[in-house]
């Protein structure tokens, strides 16, 4: 009997070609803002996990853009969860969104129904 307990509550989906663009804002006014755009390894309607070739600090706050094959965007804030180093030197790193309102500091009711939609498109279920 396996003691493995899984700990998700969404299935990931994956969306074929996608893309992640994202931009670290600079905290203090001699740094520099961090950007760059990895591929999108899978998805959820929560969160996003995508290969860079950056590290990104955990805890950090990113704009986020998801960028479909039809070159249409999904703008998104989330929090940096997690980050690993992979074998070929790229970086995985897991992006929890912040919650959805109205209010113009969540992310917007649009995107969330986008991501809604992908999922439908894209799950197993």
């Amino acid at each position: 009997m396996s003691s493995f307990v899984e700990r998700r509550i969404l299935e990931r989906f994956h969306v074929p070609n996608a893309k992640v663009k994202y931009k670290l804002e600079a905290l203090f006014s001699d740094q520099l803002p961090v950007e760059g755009k990895g591929d999108l390894i899978d998805l959820t309607v929560k969160g996003v996990r995508f290969e860079t070739d950056e590290d990104i600090k955990a805890g950090s706050r990113l704009n986020i853009e998801i960028i479909l094959n039809n070159d249409e965007r999904i703008p998104l804030i989330g929090n940096v969860v997690w980050t690993k180093a992979l074998e070929n030197g790229k970086i995985n790193s897991v992006v929890e969104f912040i919650d959805f309102d109205d209010d113009p500091e969540f992310n917007s009711f649009d995107s969330l129904e986008k991501l809604e939609e992908l999922e439908k498109e894209y799950s197993r279920y």
